[in-house]
């Protein structure tokens, strides 16, 4: 697969051979979960996360239905782990890359899946559902990720080839498409104030001086104790000491 940004790239059609088989030409390929395309727009991707969340929000729609399992707290937890979890995966490698349009559709999955959280009305808007909800927009859960992603690897060791691909410079062609790290550098300079260092103890901390362990002493085995059996055992102990 020829992977540019440039349209006269994508024209080259290399002859290839592994094994004496030619080697087949596609315009994307799923990789490490993340489906690239050779113009780096990820709309397949898209289309692909969509077609999954939509599956799971049938699953989320049908436990709604149930005398059980329909509280909020519930279901907004089933969309967190369940659905949202699919719909960001590894969205630092593909979220800078795509349109204001495909954004769009990935946020309206949201909704659809947050009208079922909640049983707010189609009318409802994005907003409110997210504030019902207690979630971010992904909009902004994905950038929150890509800073997060950035600032990690920038605290690892200079040697760390994710330490020094966080910082590699590259020729931006394309004014609107700039990738993960060009724009957590934009985010982050607005923080440039903010002291990154760290400073972590020398000291293991059950080698420091001055601590004694005290114990509350069991004449039987601590399952055959009640919970409240258990607590005023303790509470003696605390006003012991």
């Amino acid at each position: 697969m020829v992977i540019s940004s440039d349209p006269k790239d994508l024209s080259w059609k290399p002859r290839l051979f592994l094994q004496g088989k030619q080697v087949k030409v596609v315009t994307d390929y799923k990789f490490l979960g993340v489906t690239i395309d050779q113009k780096l727009r990820f709309n397949v991707h898209v289309n692909r996360i969509i077609h999954k969340a939509r599956k799971r929000i049938g699953v989320l729609r049908c436990l709604k239905g149930k005398e059980w399992g329909q509280d909020l707290e519930t279901l907004r937890t089933l969309y967190i782990t369940y659905i949202r979890s699919a719909v960001e995966y590894a969205s630092q490698a593909w979220y800078p890359w795509i349109s204001n349009t495909q954004m769009k559709r990935l946020e309206r999955i949201q909704s659809e899946a947050l009208r079922v959280v909640t049983g707010h009305s189609k009318t409802c808007s994005k907003d409110f559902l997210c504030w019902d909800a207690r979630v971010k927009p992904l909009k902004e859960r994905m950038k929150d990720n890509c800073k997060l992603t950035w600032e990690r690897f920038n605290r690892l060791k200079e040697s760390d080839g994710r330490r020094r691909l966080a910082g590699r410079s590259n020729i931006i062609r394309l004014t609107t498409r700039k990738g993960w790290r060009n724009l957590a550098t934009i985010e982050s300079s607005k923080y440039a104030t903010y002291n990154k260092k760290v400073e972590r103890m020398l000291v293991p901390p059950w080698n420091k001086p001055n601590i004694e362990i005290q114990r509350v002493k069991l004449n039987k085995r601590k399952d055959e104790y009640t919970t409240e059996q258990l607590k005023d055992l303790t509470n003696e102990k605390i006003m012991e000491i």
